[in-house]
């Protein structure tokens, strides 16, 4: 037993895997390793496989689902050596998370080669997309200790969420209190390195807490964050305060009703994050609310579901914090969304529909004052009468007020082999709307573009999962072709940045991820984690060569390992290991660990980030965080 557990352990050898990881076999045969797929408090394949998909429209479990899709529990982000949303996402085979700056502070998320402007981030179902730009997204007001699950669905997604879910989506379930809970925690971490500027260590500390609590037909859910540092180099210290409440009441049987709000207030340094090196000094502060209220209610043989939903975002950079007169811009934006949703049972299987109205307005020093509006209409049929066999056809109209209509359609097919395996495909299609500063911003080194027309993207997948008591594998080959791909470029280093529908992008890839339980016996419970992503992006047309702060920069290899060890009922252990390589930047290898002891409501923790203390940038000219150790506490009454 000795043997077959330092012979699993020793795969996290960072040693090992940072010795020049470069060959595409070597990478699939570590990807190979395949897939997990992790659920709050379930420790069984069967049950996560059985979890329901969150959906308005068309119902349907993980297994049943004829998409790649990936779910993070609760528990599963505990055992991280994370501290937001962000960094959790990093851990997600085809994710490629791009920090400017890390903690929370601001980071970019795409899907599988895509830009970070054509994902999708929902609460709850609830559209987090900022008008003004997709840098603003992941400015969500959810502290980890409310979250009870991230759904991660990959691929094009307008016929189940809309505009701009151009190449995924990612759909954060909050918290829903089975019985009264509690959780603290805390935590403090250190470089050890010193600014040279004024002599201080650099370091970082915050504090989280979620409670929720059952009465009779009405849950509540309560959380508050606040993460805060100087940074870890000159001008990167930040600030960031969270709150965020949902209100759930049953009425009976037939009716339900959510309410849900939230507030952040981020402010950074933002030293090298747009317009380096000339923005040294720069500092930008980013604030988001957000409230929204779901009523569902069955009539008949049909399950109605109204909603709407509203968010703020208030956005304030200043380029010089020292002289702001030299240059500085402040955006509001408001995002309105009323929408309906229906759907019905039947003896062959489901079918939905609904329409949704979002009406956007920014308010700006820069970009002027604007507004525009989509109307959507969707339908969904599910045929499930032949138990091997699933079959989902629908399709997302699109009205924009300054673009016009836009039809999304979409195919899933599913075969089941066995009870737990089965084969399907999908093909699809979706469409991304400009953001307001790609059609109208201008700063020191960036010149917008307002005659930019939409992205439109078609897409197919090939995928195979199976399900096992010990683990669950998934694997999937797609192919996507994005047409007027939004890039900013310039021919130049001297010349500014500007916005164009670059050219068409044809993107084939695999991705393969799963886990498996290696060992649980006598005090002992060790599993691993791996998945594998990789791309082959290309234009579809010749194209002069330029400087491109997006496309170029696509993910091509991305390898994950993570081994989880349980000793007794106390000990925990987490040890990872990250692969990246993006088409021109140097790839890197990171090493986490995450180590913690468990008394009986209390539990101590470190964490060890960039272990071997590795210089890489995850965006152009943006160094990360060195080697980074933390210390931390939990509090959990349940």
């Amino acid at each position: 037993m000795k043997g077959k557990l330092l012979a699993a352990l020793g795969l996290l050898s960072c040693a090992g895997v940072q010795a020049q990881i470069t060959d595409s076999a070597e990478l699939a045969a570590l990807g190979l390793l395949s897939y997990a797929e992790f659920q709050a408090q379930i420790t069984d394949s069967a049950e996560i496989a059985a979890v329901r998909i969150q959906s308005e429209r068309i119902s349907q479990t993980h297994f049943e689902a004829n998409r790649n899709i990936q779910i993070i529990s609760a528990e599963q982000i505990r055992k991280m050596s994370v501290t937001s949303v962000a960094e959790v996402l990093a851990w997600v085979s085809g994710m490629d998370v791009r920090q400017r700056g890390p903690w929370g502070a601001q980071s970019d998320i795409s899907i599988q080669g895509g830009s970070f402007e054509q994902s999708l981030v929902l609460i709850d179902g609830i559209r987090m997309t900022d008008p003004q730009t997709g840098h603003n997204m992941m400015n969500i007001p959810i502290p980890l200790e409310a979250i009870e699950r991230i759904e991660i669905l990959k691929g094009a997604a307008a016929r189940i969420y809309g505009i701009n879910a151009l190449t995924g989506a990612i759909n954060i379930i909050t918290k829903k209190a089975a019985t009264d809970f509690a959780q603290v925690r805390t935590y403090v971490g250190s470089s050890f390195d010193k600014d040279t500027s004024n002599d201080n260590t650099f370091n970082n500390y915050g504090i989280a807490a979620a409670t929720g609590f059952k009465a009779g037909n009405w849950n509540q859910l309560f959380s508050a964050g606040i993460d805060k540092g100087n940074g870890y180099r000159y001008n990167t210290g930040y600030t960031n305060y969270k709150f965020f409440s949902s209100s759930r009441y049953t009425f009976s049987e037939k009716s339900n009703l959510q309410l849900l709000g939230g507030y952040v207030n981020n402010s950074f340094g933002a030293n090298a994050f747009y317009a380096s090196p000339g923005d040294k000094e720069s500092e930008e502060a980013v604030e988001t609310g957000l409230a929204a209220g779901r009523w569902s209610q069955r009539v008949g043989k049909f399950v109605i579901t109204p909603e709407i939903s509203w968010r703020y975002n208030y956005d304030h950079y200043v380029y010089i914090r020292q002289k702001p007169a030299v240059f500085q811009n402040r955006h509001y934006t408001h995002s309105i969304t009323p929408a309906i949703h229906a759907r019905r049972n039947t003896a062959f299987g489901q079918y939905a529909f609904g329409a949704e109205h979002r009406q956007d307005l920014i308010r700006s020093n820069n970009l002027g004052r604007r507004e525009r509006s989509n109307t959507g209409f969707s339908g969904e049929i599910l045929w499930n009468k032949n138990p091997r066999i699933y079959g989902l056809l629908g399709v997302y109209a699109l009205y924009n007020s300054d673009f016009g209509w836009g039809v999304f359609p979409g195919l899933e097919l599913g075969y089941t082999l066995g009870e737990n395996t089965k084969l399907f495909f999908n093909t699809g299609t979706a469409q991304r709307i400009p953001s307001f500063t790609d059609l109208y911003y201008r700063g020191p080194s960036n010149i917008s573009n307002p005659n930019l027309q939409p992205e439109n993207s078609r897409s197919g997948e090939l995928g195979f999962r199976s399900v096992r008591s010990k683990g669950m594998i998934q694997a999937t080959v797609f192919l996507r072709q994005i047409n007027g791909m939004v890039d900013w470029v310039k021919d130049s280093i001297q010349k500014p940045w500007s916005p164009v529908n670059y050219n068409a992008t044809r993107t084939p890839g695999i991705d393969i991820n799963g886990n498996i339980h290696i060992l649980q016996r006598q005090g002992l419970f060790l599993s691993l984690y791996a998945g594998y992503t990789y791309l082959q992006q290309g234009f579809v047309n010749e194209v002069a060569k330029t400087y491109s702060k997006n496309i170029l920069e696509n993910l091509k290899h991305q390898a994950l390992l993570q081994a989880r060890l349980r000793i007794g009922e106390h000990f925990n252990m987490n040890a990872g290991v990250r692969y990246i390589q993006r088409e021109t930047m140097a790839a890197y290898t990171l090493c986490d660990l995450h180590l913690q002891y468990a008394f009986k409501r209390f539990s101590v923790y470190t964490n060890i980030n960039n272990i071997t203390n590795i210089q890489f940038r995850e965006i152009a000219a943006v160094p990360m965080p060195p080697r980074w150790i933390s210390l931390g506490l939990r509090y959990d009454l349940n």
